[in-house]
């Protein structure tokens, strides 16, 4: 059974959060991708500009959240959506 969550963050450099998952364990397979989103009301705009993003880890916890680090090429702090999907 397939699941997904998100949230957006604001961050930049390596950061590290938790994306509640319904149904997530340490069983799942679990995988992320990280959006850049426009920070006006809303937030919820995908885009691509010149920040670079990474995801480095994705581990999902009997606690049915997925951790997830990632990484942004960035100076200041933007907008991200972090999406994670479980198998």
């Amino acid at each position: 059974m397939a699941a997904s969550g998100q949230r957006i963050v604001r961050a930049h450099r390596i950061f590290q959060t938790e994306v509640g998952v319904g149904g997530a364990n340490r069983h799942s397979t679990a995988v992320a991708s990280l959006t850049e989103v426009a920070p006006d009301p809303g937030g919820d705009v995908p885009f691509v500009a010149d920040a670079t993003m990474k995801v480095y880890n994705v581990a999902p916890q009997d606690s049915g959240v997925v951790v997830v680090r990632g990484e942004v090429d960035w100076d200041v702090d933007i907008n991200v959506r972090v999406s994670v999907i479980i198998f």
